[in-house]
């Protein structure tokens, strides 16, 4: 049974920043560790989420640097418990994510419609 579960985003969504991250999760001392990427650069931290006897819902903000070296608007989102045994990771979940700043400079959100996809801010 997976440990940690992703409800948002879902696989080749168009997010922004901060990418807004919601699921479930049943991790050891509540902490959830995260990674976004895509193979050349990537952003790091953690949050808190469920706690150690039941899943609990989560809600957080990955906030991407804007010094951040992305070379790919494909990235992956990664959400992982650390082992409280050894340190190792454990219960990775990976989501393929598509990152709005980087196809349109400026991107905010989109709307769809008949004539347009994507809104400037």
């Amino acid at each position: 049974m997976p440990m940690i579960r992703i409800q948002q985003p879902r696989a080749f969504d168009l997010v922004g920043n901060p990418i807004q991250v919601a699921g479930e999760s049943l991790t050891f001392e509540a902490t959830v560790n995260y990674r976004v990427g895509e193979g050349h650069d990537e952003v790091s931290g953690f949050f808190t989420g469920g706690g150690g006897v039941a899943f609990l819902q989560f809600q957080a903000q990955i906030q991407i640097p804007n010094g951040a070296a992305f070379k790919l608007p494909r990235l992956f989102l990664q959400l992982f418990e650390t082992s409280a045994e050894d340190g190792s990771e454990i219960h990775t979940v990976t989501v393929p994510i598509l990152y709005g700043p980087m196809i349109l400079p400026g991107y905010q959100g989109y709307r769809i419609n008949q004539t347009f996809f994507l809104i400037r801010g």
